[in-house]
């Protein structure tokens, strides 16, 4: 029997790149899906672009703004008929094989589908776009410190989960301040409760990148709240690790943006605890930043 997929595709002011989303969908070669269009509160002609597809498959629902994806994505997961659901970006497309690749994989073992993608950069320093194969991984067991220690590299708009594994452990965290990083909190949470993960080493699907992406920011407040309840399950050494790689993606933030004060002193904790690769090109970094003091 078939697999129906519920797809939930949160949406905020995107219309202009809906419409590519949603016909990234439409082309499937698998047809057994509802689309799931969950509008926080969009002021643009995003419900006149839903309603020019005209296909009984998408559902449009509209809710007041809440400040990021989580309650949307937590809305489309209550209301799906699907036991899987896939999710996808309100900027990000799928391949036409994506849904019948992945409807192959499933079975009683698994709980939990990811894959590759390709990664498109644009913003307004680019004369032409950047495009990028990003791969995962298999995750190591135990999956959850795997995930931990060694950090997401799961897209989401690459994930199809049982729907009763995301109510088991209550969705997306709806804190606004958490919102880049929801994802791998989720995550990190469904690793609890299953080792039921499985790596489609396969390129899926396009993942769009602008100025205007969240994860186009200082992930490190983010990240650290994503992480926050489950450090109790790990030594002081491995917090410490964790700290150290914190501060390294904090120092590279600041260094492209020129605050090169605020990049040195987070160069300089990493050095302090990181693991070997970590030490060396926090050094790097250091060396780097006061040699460009200088020059400045």
């Amino acid at each position: 029997m078939e697999p129906l997929f519920s797809i939930i595709i949160p949406t905020y002011q995107r219309s202009n790149k809906l419409k590519k989303t949603l016909s990234s969908v439409l082309a499937q070669s698998f047809t057994n899906y509802e689309i799931l269009v969950m509008d926080d509160g969009s002021t643009d002609n995003t419900r006149e672009i839903v309603s020019s597809f005209n296909d009984s498959r998408i559902n449009y629902n509209w809710q007041q703004n809440t400040g990021g994806p989580a309650k949307p994505r937590n809305d489309g997961i209550k209301i799906a008929k699907g036991d899987w659901i896939a999710f996808l970006d309100d900027d990000d497309e799928w391949t036409k094989d994506k849904l019948s690749e992945i409807s192959k994989k499933i079975n009683d073992e698994i709980d939990f589908i990811y894959h590759d993608y390709t990664s498109i950069t644009s913003n307004t320093n680019l004369k032409e776009n950047k495009s990028e194969l990003v791969k995962s991984n298999i995750l190591k067991s135990p999956k959850f410190f795997d995930l931990l220690l060694n950090g997401n590299n799961i897209g989401i708009s690459t994930v199809v989960v049982r729907k009763k594994i995301l109510l088991k452990v209550g969705g997306f965290n709806e804190n606004v301040k958490m919102a880049p990083c929801a994802d791998y909190n989720t995550w990190l949470k469904i690793a609890r409760i299953t080792e039921k993960f499985f790596y489609a080493p396969k390129n899926l699907g396009f993942y769009n990148i602008d100025d205007h992406n969240m994860s186009n920011q200082d992930m490190t407040v983010s990240k650290r709240l994503a992480v926050e309840e489950f450090l109790h399950n790990i030594t002081n050494k491995q917090r410490e690790y964790l700290d150290a790689k914190f501060n390294y993606l904090s120092g590279s933030f600041n260094y492209k943006k020129k605050n090169f004060e605020k990049s040195i002193n987070h160069f300089l904790i990493s050095l302090k605890n990181g693991s070997l690769i970590i030490k060396l090109k926090s050094l790097i970094r250091v060396f780097q930043v006061l040699i460009l003091k200088i020059l400045l």
